[in-house]
């Protein structure tokens, strides 16, 4: 029932990693409504959106503001700092301030990015950001005050520098390591399903698959079973439901500016892509 409202990540639901689906359905029925506001009443047509930058910094305060009240005021509950949509929105509505600046203020972007110090710099902090999700546990003081502010920021990094940094690589690597990005975006199409169905494989699948087959599997031989059965039913269940519900949709409620893309149809380009308005969790 919670899954049904999307309110699991305050209630728990059926499996617990579909609490950050909720947090994604509670920030896409607002932002929706806040840009439609931004762009009714607007002054200025040719930047509507102006305010997302200023809206960003309130957000992210609140949200950080609430984070400390979770982590630190009574009894902490990270529970709450992990999970709850008021205390995670803020890491969305920077994909929307990056996403800004890319459609509206390129030129910016462009300056902060064309210099190839500024490049490494971003790299080396988005590695260091990133990286403390490694070496803390979400449920320390730590974790619960700063670290969700690092991971969105490591990630916007990554992000930016994916954006506008070119020929890294040398050729000869760079021809080896094309086809094995190729086969992951085409991989990644997937991903959502794959996110979504990884929970049963891990809780179901994987135990039924030992017992049917009558394997003896050390932690490594379970984890590589877990990552081909999350792979193909994830996969198959995205051919199966995802893409004929989201043709569906299109038939009933064409949009003229975007379609649904075949799985079979994505290809790698060389072009720079567009902007996402969410950075991933």
């Amino acid at each position: 029932m919670h899954e049904a409202f999307f309110v699991q990540n305050y209630w728990g639901g059926i499996y617990g990693h579909t609490w950050s689906l909720a947090v994604e359905e509670h920030f896409y029925i607002f932002l929706p409504l806040f840009l439609l506001v931004l762009a009714r009443f607007s002054s200025n047509p040719a930047d509507p959106f102006r305010p997302i930058p200023a809206t960003f910094l309130s957000v992210a305060v609140l949200c950080q503001i609430s984070r400390a009240i979770s982590a630190f005021s009574g009894p902490p509950n990270f529970h709450r700092v992990y999970y709850a949509s008021h205390n995670r929105i803020d890491a969305l509505f920077f994909g929307v301030l990056i996403g800004y600046f890319y459609h509206f203020r390129l030129e910016t972007l462009e300056r902060l990015m064309g210099s190839k110090w500024t490049q490494l710099l971003l790299a080396v902090s988005s590695v260091g950001f990133l990286s403390c999700a490694y070496w803390f546990d979400r449920e320390t003081w730590f974790f619960g005050a700063i670290g969700y502010v690092l991971i969105y920021l490591g990630c916007g990094g990554v992000l930016l520098l994916s954006l506008f940094v070119r020929d890294v690589l040398p050729k000869a690597l760079a021809s080896v390591m094309g086809p094995i990005g190729t086969a992951f975006a085409r991989v990644g199409v997937y991903s959502y399903s794959i996110y979504l169905w990884h929970g049963p494989v891990g809780a179901y699948l994987v135990g039924r698959a030992r017992t049917v087959l009558h394997l003896s599997l050390g932690p490594y031989e379970k984890f590589t079973l877990f990552l081909i059965e999350s792979l193909v039913i994830g996969i198959a269940m995205s051919l199966l439901i995802e893409y004929p519900a989201l043709h569906i949709r299109n038939r009933l409620f064409p949009a003229p500016t975007e379609a649904v893309v075949p799985p079979t149809d994505i290809a790698i380009s060389h072009e720079v892509p567009s902007v996402p308005v969410s950075v991933p969790q």
